[in-house]
């Protein structure tokens, strides 16, 4: 139901001479090359690595869009690609091509370089971990390794007295 490969990654582009050697292919870690992954392998794998495919390499069927309900209305700036991967990894089958079939531009007012530059991404990556902890418990996904690999992500957010196994432990120690 989808597809993506390698991609250039080229900061040459504008002929500064302080991006000469910066270029490189960027591959999806994790999963070998030229292989079909079954739902949902490569949620754990995405969340882990932190690294999604870019948008520019991802073909998805309609019918698949259309099954998971497309994009989500309330990511519009950051995430909104990893929004849609989380939805389709969970349901359909992707294949990760060795191929590459474009160079990206890398240049400065990127979305993702503002969010960095402007210490944001952290808040952003929050807003995208907390709406898969949602979809996934709406999905029934909670014994899977997606949901284990969710939680790893989120303890890093959540102060240390406030982990999902500390307060169940409380609770416990609270009702003898």
């Amino acid at each position: 139901a989808m597809i993506f490969g390698a991609i250039e990654i080229w900061h040459a582009w504008a002929g500064n001479p302080d991006d000469a050697g910066r270029d490189y292919t960027w591959r999806f870690f994790g999963v070998p090359p030229d292989t079909v992954v079954k739902p949902p392998a490569l949620i754990p794998l995405i969340l882990r690595y932190g690294s999604s495919p870019c948008p520019s390499i991802v073909v998805v069927r309609r019918a698949a869009a259309i099954r998971i309900g497309g994009f989500e209305a309330a990511f519009r700036t950051m995430y909104e690609d990893e929004v849609f991967y989380s939805k389709i990894c969970l349901r359909e089958r992707v294949f990760v091509s060795s191929r590459s079939w474009i160079r990206r531009r890398q240049h400065p007012d990127a979305c993702t370089s503002l969010s960095d530059k402007t210490g944001q991404s952290r808040a952003y990556r929050l807003t995208y971990l907390t709406w898969l902890e949602q979809y996934l418990g709406g999905q029934q996904a909670h014994r899977t390794d997606a949901w284990t690999a969710l939680q790893e992500q989120l303890m890093t957010y959540r102060p240390a007295g406030r982990q999902p196994w500390t307060l169940r432990l409380s609770a416990r120690l609270e009702a003898v």
